[in-house]
């Protein structure tokens, strides 16, 4: 498989990155995952604006838009996949102050099934925290949350903060919906603000579904009538259970999932 790096196509196994990068020594690097389809990247220019606002406002110099979508092009045409997941991760060499862009792609697997079982991690987060709102390299909570959940026979971990106020998953943006309203967290609790999590809204609009944006108690999601989960690779994610908790009504979830997979293949 060919990846892309600073400016050279190049056989993954021929790659070398110095040990003095910032990611490696400090998790300081930010990527953006997202799917392609009949080799075109679904919403692209998305991801590359919310990895430009994390480069600035970490003191990075911006990826060229342009350079971006060239490498992907051609390493769809070298690697030969139509369907595929696509990583972008920029980082910095310290020794020689350069900037390291590297992309590189996967043949298409969803990551998820089509119902997930859901727990809550127990470690309560800090509310608002400032690096939850950006992808970093600095991945470590949420691969242990996700390890947590996998050891205990679920799906996916979702965070809450001190105030028990729901953020998101170790890998997801979580929604809720309770009297035909969709409510997902506030970006003001301290999470990332997704790409599909957008998309929610504009399908939310396309349906005349009602939906907000809001502090969320743990107590309000095990409430609702029906959860979802999002994220870049699988979409919209069905939620069987949270913990005890069982759903069997998928209404309007599927109602949502629907409308995704025509405008993915659209």
């Amino acid at each position: 498989m060919i990846a892309y790096l600073n400016g050279k196509f190049l056989n993954k196994l021929e790659i070398k990155i110095s040990p003095f990068n910032e990611a490696f020594l400090y998790g300081k690097g930010f990527f953006e995952t997202l799917r392609t389809l009949n080799s075109k990247p679904f919403r692209l220019d998305d991801h590359i604006k919310r990895l430009n606002n994390s480069l600035s406002f970490f003191g990075y110099k911006n990826v060229d838009p342009d350079e971006i979508k060239f490498a992907i092009t051609e390493l769809i045409r070298i690697n030969q996949l139509s369907s595929t997941i696509i990583r972008i991760t920029v980082s910095k060499n310290i020794l020689e102050e350069e900037q390291i862009l590297l992309i590189n792609m996967e043949e298409y697997k969803p990551t998820f099934s089509e119902f997930v079982s859901v727990t809550i991690y127990p470690e309560r987060q800090a509310h608002n925290n400032e690096l939850r709102k950006h992808k970093s390299t600095n991945y470590l909570l949420n691969k242990i949350a996700y390890q947590h959940a996998l050891s205990n026979g679920y799906d996916e971990a979702l965070f809450v903060d001190n105030f028990d106020h729901l953020l998101e998953g170790s890998r997801t943006n979580v929604f809720m919906i309770s009297q035909d309203t969709v409510y997902t967290p506030s970006l003001k609790c301290g999470l990332l603000p997704g790409i599909t999590r957008q998309i929610v809204f504009e399908i939310a609009e396309e349906l005349g579904i009602k939906y907000q944006e809001k502090v969320i108690h743990l107590s309000e999601l095990k409430q609702s009538d029906e959860i979802f989960l999002t994220n870049s690779i699988n979409g919209i994610i069905k939620v069987k259970n949270i913990d005890e908790k069982y759903f069997d009504n998928f209404k309007i979830t599927d109602k949502f999932r629907m409308i995704y997979e025509e405008m993915l293949k659209s």
